[in-house]
């Protein structure tokens, strides 16, 4: 069974993020663990290995990337990679100045919840993500159905909340992964809190 596309967004980025970080030489040396039939759709050779955030790609592409990863930092490193990856993301994602004070008047916490389906599928084919307020200071996200998950993804999912509601305008934002298939779990999960807006 496919695993469905998924756009190169989620993960143009962190690879940008990580061979200014890293050098080009050491993203393709981890490039290099991954099955390179899987790779056909990239050039390992281009900066940030040719992903472009705007296109889309067999998952099975960025899995073999993200198996990639999970074999070159077996040291336990990756959280940390990945929290600071992710967040260096998410900046070049949300952009200066400019866009970061749009977002905060057009956007907000009820916004997200509403059109988080919407915004998934802008970048996944496959998953039926619900969003409900527990709180007036927080939210639960369940993903159910999602054929292109991977581990790094959904911790990378987890770890864009806090810059997505920090541009918001939140404050004291607190994003917990309380469920992830690859652990047992029947769906993924996360809960976002802040303190106030």
């Amino acid at each position: 069974m496919s695993l469905g596309r998924m756009k190169g967004a989620p993960v143009a980025e962190f690879l940008v993020w990580y061979e200014e970080r890293f050098g080009a030489e050491r993203l393709r040396e981890v490039a290099a663990i991954a099955d390179p039939a899987k790779l056909k759709d990239i050039d390992v050779n281009e900066p940030g290995l040719g992903i472009v955030a705007r296109d889309w790609y067999p998952a099975e592409t960025i899995h073999a990337l993200c198996d990639a990863f999970d074999l070159a930092t077996n040291d336990g490193s990756v959280h940390p990679i990945l929290r600071e990856g992710t967040e260096a993301s998410m900046e070049a994602t949300l952009g200066g100045p400019v866009r970061r004070l749009m977002m905060r008047l057009i956007i907000s916490p009820n916004t997200y919840m509403r059109n988080a389906p919407t915004l998934w599928h802008q970048y996944f084919d496959s998953g039926q993500v619900e969003v409900r307020q527990t709180s007036r200071t927080a939210l639960e996200w369940h993903i159910d159905g999602w054929r292109s998950h991977h581990r790094m993804l959904c911790q990378m999912v987890t770890l864009s909340e806090a810059s997505v509601f920090g541009a918001m305008g939140c404050f004291g934002v607190l994003a917990t992964e309380t469920a992830c298939v690859t652990l047992g779990g029947a769906r993924c999960a996360h809960t976002i809190e802040w303190q106030r807006r």
